[in-house]
Order: structure tokens, then sequence, then C-alpha cells
């Protein structure tokens, strides 16, 4: 009964401030969880952490989320719900200035601006995966945009196999399952716990990338690369 009682309690630390709300995801699906924090690019749950590119909405049914928990979800393109009452943004004209401003201030139309977790182009935004492949594109930069991928691919696997282990046994336990194996909780939170650096490290790979990019902005054959708006997102060109 000891260790049970230490992994529910770690597992409750970690949880810490845990919020009760509904997802509902792109596909149409939707699942009722409890958020425990928000990272760049994932939304952290008691089932897991979800990517924000699959998630459409998310409906608060507790206390509200703090402003800028609202506003990081509202702007990765996630609507926000209080009690089924649409939470109205309150950021639009600063996203306007911001990308007015970005158009005038660009040293060159590729070079990539960073403001928060969030990457610029020019006037169009780039998700991590975007921004990954042009700065990968670019001999300069190649290097360390391919740490921060590495870096990046490591946290979404430990993340997945973290929220795996730890939903398991919280399975077992709504169950009815007389002994739940809560040693797998407890290696799901040192997985989260362990992935804190991964993140780190991208973030910090990242940046090198686009301070080497921006200062190198042409291929070695002579070509350069950008992302113009298009109807379904952005359409990559290449100059030669």
């Amino acid at each position: 009964m000891k260790p049970r009682i230490l992994i529910i309690l770690l597992f409750l630390a970690f949880n810490a401030g845990a919020q009760p709300v509904k997802i509902k995801f792109v596909i149409g699906s939707e699942v009722a969880t409890e958020l425990t924090s928000v990272t760049d690019i994932h939304a952290i749950t008691e089932h897991g952490p979800y990517n924000f590119h699959e998630i459409k909405t998310m409906s608060f049914w507790g206390t509200p989320p703090d402003s800028i928990t609202i506003n990081h979800l509202r702007t990765n393109g996630i609507g926000v719900y209080l009690k089924n009452r649409y939470l109205k943004p309150n950021m639009v004209k600063s996203e306007k200035a911001f990308e007015a401003k970005i158009k005038t201030t660009s040293p060159r139309g590729d070079s990539i601006l960073i403001k928060g977790s969030r990457f610029y182009q020019g006037s169009v935004r780039l998700g991590h995966w975007d921004v990954l492949s042009v700065l990968e594109n670019n001999p300069a930069s190649h290097a360390e945009a391919k740490t921060a991928r590495s870096n990046f691919n490591a946290e979404l696997v430990v993340s997945f196999i973290a929220g795996a282990l730890i939903g398991y046994p919280l399975g077992q336990e709504i169950a009815g399952k007389v002994e739940p194996q809560w040693g797998y909780a407890a290696g799901g939170v040192a997985l989260l716990i362990g992935s804190i650096p991964l993140h780190n490290a991208y973030k910090r790979h990242v940046k090198n990338a686009i301070e080497i990019y921006n200062a190198n902005p042409r291929s070695a054959l002579g070509t350069s690369i950008m992302l113009a708006p298009a109807l379904n997102g952005a359409t990559l060109y290449v100059r030669f």
C-alpha cells in the first residue's frame, strides 16, 4: 500500500493546479481530461500530451486558465471556452501590429523572426516542422537545425511514452484492478521531467540555427528559399 500512496502523491504533485477541460480534436473526436500544463507545442494532460495542431477547441469547466495560457492556446489556432462560453480574443490588435511591423523591419524577405514560441518568415507564420525544414535547407544552419530536430523528435517520443505509462495504471485503477502497476506511473512522471532538458535543448539549437540562417540566407547552390501566403497556408518557393 505504501508504494501506491507514494506514486499517487508524486503524480498529484506533478499535476498540481490541473484544470478540468474538454478537448475537441480536429478529426471530430473529443476527450474529457485535466490540463496540467502547456509547452510551446503541447497540451499536457492526465491522458498524455497532445500536439496543438491536433486540437480544435478546449473547454474549461473549473477555474478559468490564466491569460498567458489563453493567449498561448489561441495563438496556436485553438478556440478557448469557459463553461461553453467562448473567450473572445484580446490580442488581435497586437497580432496585426506585429505582422505589420515585421513586414517593414525584416532585413530581408527570407529572414526568420521569433516571437515567443512562434516563427515568422516575412509575414508568414511557420510551424515547428516548417522552420526546421527551411533551416536544414541552408548549409550554414543545417547542422544546428538537424540537432534541433533530433531534440524535438526525442521530446515528442518521450512525452508520448510518458503519457502512456502514466495512463496505464490509472486505467487499471478506474477498471477496478486490485493492484494497479503504479511503477509505470512513476516511470512516466520521471520521463516527463526528463523531457524538459530536451525541450530546452531544442529551443537553444533552433534559436542558434535561425541566427546563423539570417546571417547566411542563401544556399550553397545560389538558391534562396522563401514561403509565400497561399489559400491552404503557405507555398514554398525556390529561387535560383
